[in-house]
This record gives C-alpha cells, structure tokens and sequence, in this order.
C-alpha cells in the first residue's frame, strides 16, 4: 500500500474508485464512468487542488480531493472528496488519507482541515472518532432548480 500525490493520468482509476463507493449501499449513488471523470477532471483544475491517492499495486483503492483555502482566522485545506472502494472500506484506508492529508497542511503552513459530510451516513461517526467536530453553527443549504 503506498499513497501519493494525484496524477492526471490517475483519473480514471480515481473514476473506478469513486463509482465502487458511491454507487453501492450506503449511498446507492448512479455515477457511470464518464461523468465521474469528468467531476473529477474538474478538481485538477482549480488553482490550489491538492490530491492523493491510496494504491495497493496498480489498483486506486482510495482517494482524496481537496484545496488549499484562504481563510481569515488560519488558512486551511478543505476536502471535497474522501472515498474508498467498497471492497476496501473498514480497513482504515480513510485514516491514512486523512493521516497524509493532514501532514501536508502541517508543511504546508494550514492550519485546519475541514469537510462535508452526511450525518445520517457511516462517514460521519468515523470522521468524529478521529476528533472531527461537528460545527452547529454551520448549515449546508441548497435549492433544486425545476
């Protein structure tokens, strides 16, 4: 197992990796392969992404998406996107994104890490056993547009 940063040509791994996370239980997402691709493609594009992967052999078996965000208490990186193919989920390849993620904000002089969640998902009990806080304070809204 080895993780490092995200390469270009890692997207379609990445693209496999999400699909086997999202698409089964839990979330019971219908992610087909194209437009993973191209949600993730998105990413590499922003100015300050920063990107990691977890391979075990030529396989992707966990990713992180995040950026570098100015903040006015203490700059900090923000993760869009944490996932885990299914078949390796519980094996805390989580913990070591987070784990690697977190030492490249120490060197990088940021001081949080910070993300979304949903609080009715298994993601959200796992985030607070590694003193992730839940910030009441915060709402995510959104709107359909019909």
């Amino acid at each position: 197992m080895t993780i490092r940063p995200v390469a270009t040509d890692d997207i379609d791994g990445c693209a496999r990796s999400l699909m086997r996370a999202y698409n089964q239980a839990p979330w019971r997402h219908n992610w087909d392969f194209e437009k993973a691709v191209k949600y993730l493609r998105e990413y590499l594009e922003v100015k300050q992404f920063v990107g990691f992967v977890l391979c075990e052999g030529d396989e992707i078996a966990g990713t992180i998406f995040a950026h570098s965000k100015t903040w006015w208490a203490n700059d900090q990186l923000f993760i869009d996107e944490l996932f885990i193919s299914d078949h390796k989920q519980r094996s805390g390849y989580g913990k070591r994104l987070l784990g690697n993620a977190e030492q490249y904000a120490k060197d990088h002089g940021l001081k949080s890490l910070s993300l979304m969640t949903n609080k009715f998902m298994p993601a959200f009990h796992s985030y607070n056993k590694l003193n992730f806080f839940h910030a009441e304070q915060l709402i995510f809204l959104f709107r359909e547009i019909h």
